[in-house]
């Protein structure tokens, strides 16, 4: 199962980081908690969540409410994305949409396995 979170992790790494503009960004993406642009910027919360996922990786041992948190995040965003496209979340067959709903089944997937064990 890690590595089907990773495979999800990494297609919404890719489709978070081309939706944010970076042109302007002196830390080219990589978010610096100590710097008053990056706190203020309106892209904050998207270059820290990119930041934090670019550690997972399938072999490494991140713990399980790291990975939920990760995987929650991206889930949020790219919903919120395609809803604000007006996509139609059920029926939608783009790439996004369908990444959308193996996520979500994924992440309950995880959340069942934690509560089993």
């Amino acid at each position: 199962m890690k590595y089907e979170v990773y495979k999800v992790l990494d297609y919404s790494r890719h489709f978070i980081g081309d939706l944010i503009e970076l042109h302007d960004c002196s830390h080219h993406g990589y978010f610096d908690k100590y710097d008053s642009l990056c706190v203020n910027c309106e892209q904050r919360f998207e270059c820290q969540w990119l930041n934090q996922d670019r550690n997972f990786l399938p072999d490494r041992n991140m713990p399980a409410s790291e990975v939920m948190k990760t995987l929650e995040f991206a889930i949020h965003y790219v919903d919120a994305w395609l809803s604000a496209q007006e996509h139609d979340l059920v029926v939608c067959r783009c790439e996004g949409c369908s990444w959308l709903r193996c996520a979500e089944c994924l992440f309950e997937q995880l959340r069942e396995s934690r509560l089993r064990g």
